[in-house]
């Protein structure tokens, strides 16, 4: 909820600050005055910081240790066929492939001193998964792969001054229909644990 009301919060002042600005500059008449007019000017690039900055956010969840940041479902739509579901909490991203196994990546932000001054803590994105097959010639022979990429926007990938962005390919996991996993961040590591008795039996395979 915090992050939420961050991300709009960043938006919105950097709109408002953006117009206030903008509205002062461009009335200036006198351009004998263009010194002062440099003031909102910078005023906008700060405003247009933060709209961007709120943007960038939008895909992020917050890193919670004690709980898991998000979940994979796994579910059998015919031979050989899976459709693989991640969960954060805020949005669903879906995959469907053929092969015997899956993989993510996700991206891990750690805010430097000024980030977290501002509030953020620890952030994590998904940035991508595959579904593939367990033999590596035919996962390297085939050639429509099973890939959902995730799509930055005008925003780009958050990489920004004061932010450590690391990015994480977790272990290879068999797809097992009814499978749920979560997402854990312990020990400075990323992984998947089970959450149910299929995982449990995919996590031993």
């Amino acid at each position: 909820m915090e992050l939420a009301l961050l991300k709009y919060s960043l938006i919105g002042s950097g709109v408002v600050v953006f117009i206030i600005a903008s509205f002062i500059f461009f009335r200036l008449t006198n351009w004998l005055v263009w010194i002062k007019g440099n003031i909102p000017a910078l005023v906008c690039v700060l405003g247009g910081y933060f709209v961007l900055l709120g943007i960038s956010l939008m895909p992020y969840v917050a890193v919670d240790k004690t709980h898991s940041i998000m979940n994979a479902s796994i579910h059998k739509l015919g031979d050989g066929q899976f459709k693989l579901m991640i969960d954060d909490g805020f949005q669903t991203e879906e995959l469907i492939g053929l092969g015997d196994q899956w993989q993510a990546k996700v991206s891990l932000v750690k805010p430097g001193f000024f980030m977290s001054f501002m509030g953020l803590t620890d952030l994590a994105v998904l940035d991508s998964m595959m579904i593939e097959d367990k033999s590596f010639e035919k996962s390297m022979l085939s050639e429509d792969k099973d890939i959902w990429q995730r799509e930055y926007g005008v925003a780009g990938e958050f990489e920004l001054w004061g932010v450590d962005n690391q990015l994480y390919l977790t272990r290879q996991l068999p797809l097992i229909d009814g499978a749920i996993f979560g997402l854990g961040y312990q020990y400075g590591r990323l992984s998947w644990s089970a959450v149910n008795d299929a995982a449990k039996q995919a996590l031993k395979e």
